[in-house]
């Protein structure tokens, strides 16, 4: 998942979504952690949050990281 950089989260997320429609992997914290943090860069902070509650419904434990890219994501978020 090194498509969750700046600028390319709208790749990085449709990448993830397909592979989870195809049922490719199971998406753990690492995945899942990637793709938060393109959004977080990207400022889109409303979708990032709504891939957290995604990972928790499926059973995931975030870490660290994940609340970190959170937290900056309110920080780069649009008013």
């Amino acid at each position: 998942m090194e498509k969750g950089i700046v600028g390319k989260s709208d790749e990085a997320l449709k990448l993830f979504n397909e592979m989870a429609r195809r049922g490719l992997f199971k998406g753990g914290v690492v995945t899942y952690t990637a793709v938060i943090s393109g959004l977080s860069k990207d400022g889109r902070t409303d979708e990032a949050y709504r891939l957290y509650d995604e990972m928790i419904k499926a059973g995931l434990t975030p870490d660290d990281r994940v609340y970190t890219w959170l937290v900056r994501s309110l920080h780069t978020a649009e008013p």
